[in-house]
């Protein structure tokens, strides 16, 4: 089939040569004729002109000369003009290159220049005898050569009618051949196309038909492949965070160190696969085109900060330091996909603890160019980790590449992560990359061009112009942060990263507004330390600020030695809070609750109503809940969830989004018709989804979403950003 269809698309391309061909044969054969007849029929005027010319140049002297002798200028002129008119002659009967007329002529026009040569020579020798022989001019022998020239004009007519007259003859010849050709091309290339051309352009549209509905049919199976994954990413996510649940809460039971052990792995394998599932769900989404950069409006601090509370349990586990670097001058509010931006840090912070023993992560974020409304921002996640290889790190951000570190033999494992992080980077117009020393660490960077929806965010901080800040942290690398973004603010920070030096000159004190330390010191405690610095200066002459990465007993119990308590990483906008709030002196103890809860509340014994028709789910979330001390009322559906928030006051709902019957959304909107204003619960809905259903369910009167898992840390995260004046 395939040989037929080459022959004849073959023959198709010969036969328009061929007629190609033979047009151009004839085009040229007629344009190099009517070129020699232009040439010959130019000649023979030029020799009638110069016929005429000799004959007035004669008749002119005859008047003129009176019996005088001939000049010598005269004579070169007329020696000229017969040398010409000689020339011409000889072109018009031999042939001149320079002249373009051709030797061989048609008989006629041979018979006719020849007719016309004698009288030519008569005149050509009268005319040079007369020159030479005669000193002057006489009247009978000018007279005898005008004849002669009148003769060979008439005979010269006859050369250049004869010339017109093939010229025309063979033109029309020409003409009607080139017509006949055209006709006889156009009906060959209409049978060409009919038998040769047509049967293959019918083939053409017909896989073309057929190319359309393979790409229907794979668009179809791209559709279902996605839904596929989605419905098969729910499905194997749900049993998975019952096993990552039950095995938070076996980890809770009495089990000796060997059983803890192979539950923390059971734990952590179960993660590391639902990782993977995500991975592979946005990876296939990615490839199969399934995909959108969903812009929307959002506060780029509160995302920052977001992603911070969401990694500190995980650095925490670890006992690393995780700690921000924001960028004063960041706007306050950008056009972007926040999920994405949310992704991509979590992912790199993620792999920066991952690959972290001892030491610290710092999340920076910088403002690198604004322009026109737009803002460069650079994201870096810097570690002081294993590092990575040259040569791994080629192939970093490869699917399915693992990266091998230069530490032993040791498998770092990219996997799908990366790669799905550089893809999301490149479609928010930016670019990704990293730097890597073997046993030193590595900084993942990435930046994001972003459209800005109002100016750069500048907060009031006059009252702060002046005052002194104690810092205290053993890491130098918080210490920098604190001081640079306090000195921002006019706060004049002095910073010690030794509590015993602050002890040694804990008499001098007095001369600082407040006092910052670090729960966790080497040596003496921000604990220890803040009550030497209580034995000599209460809550009211010297506020103390506690920096914790921890809620445990500890910390409570020693609330009456520190005003305020911050989380770190610390929030450049609670840092700021809290300033301006123990600055004015309002209160002893800082209060720095939000929300309409009055009268005795305690964040961590709060009544919450979970809403969930997985019983695993519902079971896990609800044990969950009362280890950590709250009062948990669970329901199955969201009849259920609606009547039981009806009759009773809660502080939370935890509220799957899928309910059967009453879906999430709609048993939202029905229990915040019912529930009273002042008390007005917070709503958490429980939910995989992402993008514009994501959106969704935030504006249906969810006010935040936590993924089905509800892992304790996750959650507990939650309640503190939710409940944490309390």
């Amino acid at each position: 089939m395939i040989t037929s269809l080459r022959l004849r698309v073959f023959a198709f391309i010969a036969l328009i040569s061929t007629v190609i061909g033979l047009s151009a044969v004839v085009v040229y054969n007629t344009h190099s004729e009517a070129e020699a007849y232009t040439a010959g029929v130019s000649v023979s005027t030029r020799q009638k002109a110069i016929a005429f010319e000799l004959g007035q140049s004669l008749l002119l002297k005859l008047q003129t000369s009176k019996g005088q002798p001939i000049s010598d200028k005269e004579t070169h002129d007329f020696q000229m003009l017969l040398a010409k008119w000689d020339a011409a002659q000889k072109a018009l009967t031999y042939g001149d290159d320079m002249y373009g007329t051709q030797a061989e002529q048609s008989p006629s026009l041979q018979t006719k220049i020849q007719a016309a040569s004698p009288s030519l020579v008569r005149a050509h020798e009268a005319t040079a005898n007369l020159i030479l022989n005669k000193k002057t001019w006489d009247e009978q022998s000018i007279l005898a050569i005008i004849p002669m020239l009148n003769e060979f004009a008439l005979a010269i007519n006859e050369v250049t009618s004869q010339f017109n007259l093939e010229a025309s003859s063979g033109m029309q010849t020409r003409f009607y051949f080139l017509l006949v050709l055209a006709i006889g091309g156009l009906c060959l290339l209409i049978f060409g196309y009919i038998l040769l051309l047509k049967p293959i352009l019918r083939k053409g549209e017909e896989a073309e038909e057929v190319k359309e509905h393979i790409s229907e049919e794979l668009e179809k199976a791209k559709g279902a492949k996605a839904d596929f994954l989605s419905n098969m990413s729910h499905e194997m996510r749900t049993p998975l965070n019952g096993v990552i649940g039950m095995t938070e809460l076996l980890q809770k039971t009495k089990l000796d160190a060997e059983q803890f052990q192979f539950v923390k792995n059971v734990k952590t394998s179960a993660i590391q696969l639902l990782d993977i599932i995500s991975d592979i769900f946005d990876h296939s989404s990615l490839d199969s085109g399934n995909f959108e950069i969903e812009k929307n409006s959002f506060s780029l601090i509160e995302t920052i900060e977001q992603v911070t509370d969401l990694m500190k349990p995980l650095a925490a586990q670890k006992r690393i330091e995780l700690l921000t670097d924001i960028d004063a001058h960041l706007p306050d509010s950008i056009i972007q996909d926040e999920r994405r931006i949310r992704q991509v840090c979590v992912q790199l912070i993620g792999n920066a603890i991952k690959w972290t023993e001892s030491g610290e992560v710092i999340f920076k974020v910088e403002l690198l160019n604004t322009e026109s409304g737009f803002v460069q921002l650079k994201f870096s996640i810097k570690d002081t980790g294993v590092g990575i290889s040259q040569e791994s790190q080629r192939r970093l951000f490869t699917s399915f590449s693992p990266n091998e570190s230069a530490v032993g033999t040791h498998k770092t494992g990219a996997g799908l992560g990366l790669a799905i992080s550089k893809q999301l980077v490149d479609r928010m117009g930016g670019r990704i990359w990293m730097e890597s020393t073997p046993n030193v660490g590595s900084i993942f960077s990435f930046t994001v061009v972003a459209e800005t929806i109002d100016t750069i965010k500048i907060e009031d901080v006059s009252e702060l112009k002046g005052l002194k800040v104690l810092i205290v942290d053993d890491n130098k690398t918080n210490l920098k942060i604190l001081v640079k973004q306090l000195s921002i603010w006019g706060v004049q920070a002095i910073p010690f990263n030794s509590p015993d030096l602050v002890v040694e000159m804990i008499d001098n004190l007095n001369k600082f507004d407040l006092c910052m330390i670090d729960q966790k010191i080497p040596q003496v405690d921000g604990i220890t330390l803040a009550e030497k610095i209580r034995d000599k200066y209460d809550s009211k002459e010297l506020p103390i600020v506690l920096m914790t990465a921890s809620t445990g007993q500890l910390v409570e119990n020693a609330k009456d030695l520190y005003n305020a308590m911050l989380g770190k990483p610390v929030k450049q906008g609670k840092l700021l809070e809290t300033i301006l709030l123990l600055t004015k002196g309002n209160a002893t103890q800082a209060n720095l609750s939000m929300g309409n809860h009055q009268g005795n509340f305690n964040k961590n014994q709060l009544k919450i109503l979970i809403a969930h028709d997985n019983d695993l789910t519902r079971a896990v979330a609800e044990k969950n809940l009362r280890l950590l001390g709250h009062e948990c009322t669970a329901v199955s559906n969201g009849k259920d969830a609606v009547d039981t928030a009806g009759n009773g006051k809660f502080d939370l709902l935890l509220v799957d989004a899928d309910l059967k019957g009453i879906d999430g959304i709609e048993t939202v909107k029905r229990i915040r018709k019912i529930s009273n204003a002042d008390l007005m619960p917070v709503v958490i809905g429980l939910s995989d989804k992402e993008g514009r259903e994501k959106k969704n369910l935030l504006d249906s009167g969810m006010d935040d979403l936590v993924t089905r898992a509800v892992e304790l840390d996750e959650i507990q995260a939650k309640i503190d950003q939710w409940f944490e004046q309390y």
